[in-house]
């Protein structure tokens, strides 16, 4: 990545004289790094940018359709940086008695997602999704738009980070986890569908960006 001193400064301003209001992040992430939002314009070059409220709701946990939840599926996540990719793994058993319907929008599937399913920040920055946003329709009605579990079964599923994401320039601990991913179930009592919740712990990645793959994902 090819650094212009007046991109060196605009970074060096923002991790020095914001640091400590960065590093207390107490109310979700405040910068976003990217270069498609900021200004509501696509930009060429990545920038660091404050973000607008609306924005900031896509990885900060207080926002979430958790607050509501009853019924919780844990998810499991693991990362590492290998081969010039950052990889993490989706592991996910279905603990109900009935297969388990989640939406190809909102979870990996055979490497590849669909949109801003991940958050991923490092301080109080958060990366911008800059992969493909696949339009599956307001509602989901082809068995295909599905990934189905049956009961007892493991999904796992591997991801390739840089390639739906760009990395701050240097070495820097990134935060990762899903966002919440609601999927559907039938119930054998009463045999109407019920919606089960996604949850994910944070894991933590060392990354240095000048050591990675730096070519985005184009298509599904």
């Amino acid at each position: 990545m090819k650094i212009t001193k007046k991109y060196i400064l605009l970074l060096f301003f923002i991790t020095s004289s914001s640091y400590s209001k960065m590093s207390a992040c107490e109310n979700g992430p405040q910068y976003g790094y990217g270069k498609r939002f900021y200004d509501n314009v696509a930009h060429d070059v990545e920038k660091i940018y404050p973000l607008k409220s609306e924005l900031k709701y896509n990885s900060n946990p207080d926002n979430e359709i958790k607050k509501d939840k009853i019924n919780i599926i844990q998810a499991s996540i693991t990362g590492n940086v290998a081969d010039s990719h950052v990889m993490v793994t989706i592991s996910l058993v279905n603990n109900t008695k009935s297969p388990l319907a989640i939406s190809k929008k909102l979870f990996p599937y055979k490497g590849k997602i669909a949109d801003q399913i991940f958050s991923i920040q490092t301080e109080c920055i958060r990366l911008d999704y800059l992969g493909p946003y696949v339009n599956f329709g307001m509602e989901y009605t082809y068995p295909d738009d599905f990934i189905i579990i049956k009961p007892g079964a493991m999904f796992n599923d591997t991801v390739f980070l840089d390639e739906y994401y760009h990395f701050l320039p240097g070495e820097h601990q990134y935060q990762i986890r899903m966002l919440d991913t609601p999927a559907t179930f039938k119930s054998k009592s009463t045999h109407k569908e019920k919606e089960i919740i996604i949850n994910s712990t944070p894991i933590f990645i060392t990354v240095n960006s000048e050591k990675i793959n730096k070519n985005i994902k184009s298509g599904y």
